[in-house]
């Protein structure tokens, strides 16, 4: 799907809002329940969410520059998106790993990118595809873009968007036929499908993060800590946490998941979940639903905006049918 702006709007139940909101916090607390990281101390956990120092949406530590990082050791990374706002988001890093506690095998894939464009892209869909000396698709992940809150139109929903000189972070997970050798990977493609989305604004509503630190957990394991201060009333709040290891690649994709509400001015101290490598600096961003509950009024969406929407959601629930049954794997060991 191309880039486009928004066109007539029509009018969506509020029930289609909400059902994309709890899809978002479903796959949170299935990290929390199903995976069950905190208490198991897994060093590979995943899930949907949120934040960082300040306002929203940023980075601790310093950017990584220079070439794609990548655990493909000859692989070559080429931006073959077709329009200069798709060439403009910039891979910074990508780590795609193999797991199978059991006879499935499950990819995981973790990206950073940055926006080097001057325009903010929101809703925006990153797909590589991994290739062999033969020219073979061998692995072909996908994401949408995690970024900073913002607001879009009438939506009660936060959106992830980049604006310029922003980044963001890439997850997928799936299960795959087998495990892939990586050293035996050439080339990697990687095609950006664009949206902008003209109304969209940061979003006033997120919530102040501050007290971020790390600290050790079981022993062996590291979280992330922090506060969060309500600026507006908020509910299903979430925080996707994106640590980086030594080597300046996303680590894990970790979540910190607040099913009820935060009114303005109210504090909640959150903990993250755990992976088992120390980390020094991360990626945040949060995503939350406007108001104390889910009762609102119909809001009219674009229909280009909904199929993003729906693709998105599509999206989440295939990584949350294969974090479940990894987890469930991992347990019967």
């Amino acid at each position: 799907m191309g880039e486009g702006r928004p066109g007539p709007l029509r009018e969506v139940a509020v029930s289609r809002e909400v059902r994309i909101g709890f899809g978002l916090m479903k796959i949170q607390t299935l990290a929390w329940v199903a995976l069950g990281c905190l208490g198991m101390g897994l060093s590979s956990c995943g899930d949907s969410s949120g934040a960082t120092t300040g306002k929203d949406g940023g980075i601790s530590g310093p950017t990584p520059k220079g070439a794609v990082s990548a655990n493909a050791p000859g692989a070559t990374f080429t931006n073959v998106s077709g329009t200069p706002q798709g060439q403009a988001l910039v891979l910074l890093s990508a780590r795609l790993t193999y797991e199978a506690p059991l006879t499935t095998v499950y990819q995981e894939w973790l990206a950073e990118v940055v926006n080097q464009g001057s325009r903010t892209l929101c809703l925006t869909k990153v797909s590589a595809a991994y290739k062999n000396a033969a020219g073979v698709v061998v692995a072909a992940p996908y994401g949408y873009i995690e970024g900073k809150a913002y607001q879009m139109d009438a939506s009660t929903v936060s959106i992830g968007c980049l604006a310029p000189g922003e980044h963001g972070a890439l997850w997928d997970m799936d299960t795959v036929p087998t495990v892939v050798d990586l050293a035996t990977v050439k080339t990697v493609e990687i095609l950006v499908e664009p949206y902008e989305v003209a109304s969209a604004v940061p979003h006033p509503a997120a919530p102040v993060i501050s007290g971020t630190v790390v600290v050790p957990k079981y022993t062996t394991s590291y979280v992330l800590t922090g506060v969060a201060t309500g600026v507006q009333p908020i509910h299903n709040i979430g925080f996707a946490i994106y640590p980086r290891g030594a080597d300046g690649m996303i680590l894990d994709h970790l979540s910190a998941t607040n099913l009820g509400s935060l009114s303005a001015g109210e504090v909640w101290s959150w903990e993250s979940m755990s992976v088992k490598q120390p980390f020094a600096t991360w990626m945040l961003f949060s995503s939350f639903i406007t108001g104390l509950s889910s009762n609102h009024a119909p809001v009219s969406v674009d229909p280009a905006v909904q199929d993003r929407l729906d693709d998105w959601q599509a999206g989440l629930t295939r990584i949350q049918a294969a974090s479940a049954a990894r987890a469930a794997d991992r347990k019967a060991i």
